[in-house]
């Protein structure tokens, strides 16, 4: 990604000497104390398995999840185009919650191209006290290549360090399994942190500082 508002731009996700995510810039804010993100990260994993009811809306546990406080958006209908020849900028809303897109700012993922995807685009968002997340799709042939992309990036934070979930089921509001998520903390890196899942043949990653922000910003993103 090409540098915006003083950010330096990433590289590829598959080197010696990596930095966060694709193409998403690595340094959207500065890194909050490594408490808040941990208790950040628990509010994800908490809400992407049954907390609340977004297309994670349950894990296989037979738990009851608690109500959310409020119900995110229903999934676009139709869904996005996506594909060779497809178009994702359907897929990123101008507004997402109080996040607002720098249009931009939109440009294609170069990396996940090389990783198969058919198309790909990954864009910033921003709030009025400063938060930025990065948001990064891209549209792969099959569910299964999607997941294996969550999966080889899951592998790739691992070994740069980061805190690395290990892979959960992710669900549609019916209970049926759609793909799967990961989330990687970057806090003792100095590094944003990471929601990384696939839903069918979508790949979503979602890039920020703070675990809360990226919480709110993934249940409200359709």
């Amino acid at each position: 990604m090409r540098p915006l508002g003083g950010f330096a731009p990433s590289g590829v996700h598959h080197v010696s000497a990596p930095v966060p995510g694709h193409g998403i810039p690595a340094r959207l804010i500065a890194v909050g104390g490594g408490a808040a993100l941990l208790a950040g990260i628990a509010a994800v994993v908490v809400f992407l398995t049954g907390g609340g009811q977004s297309k994670a809306t349950s894990r296989s546990s037979g738990t009851t999840p608690a109500p959310a406080t409020a119900p995110p958006p229903p999934a676009p209908s139709p869904a996005p185009t996506t594909g060779q020849g497809g178009n994702l900028a359907g897929a990123f809303p101008n507004s997402v919650g109080s996040f607002t897109l720098d249009q931009s700012s939109l440009q294609q993922d170069s990396t996940l191209i090389s990783d198969g995807a058919t198309d790909s685009l990954e864009g910033i968002y921003s709030d009025n006290s400063g938060n930025q997340v990065g948001a990064d799709l891209g549209s792969f042939s099959s569910p299964s290549n999607a997941q294996a992309e969550v999966q080889g990036v899951a592998a790739n934070f691992t070994k740069r360090g980061f805190q690395v979930s290990p892979a959960q089921p992710l669900h549609d509001a019916s209970g049926t399994q759609i793909g799967i998520f990961v989330t990687a903390d970057g806090s003792s890196l100095s590094q944003p942190s990471h929601v990384v899942e696939s839903s069918n043949n979508l790949y979503e990653e979602f890039v920020g500082s703070d675990f809360s922000v990226l919480s709110q910003f993934s249940r409200t993103f359709p």
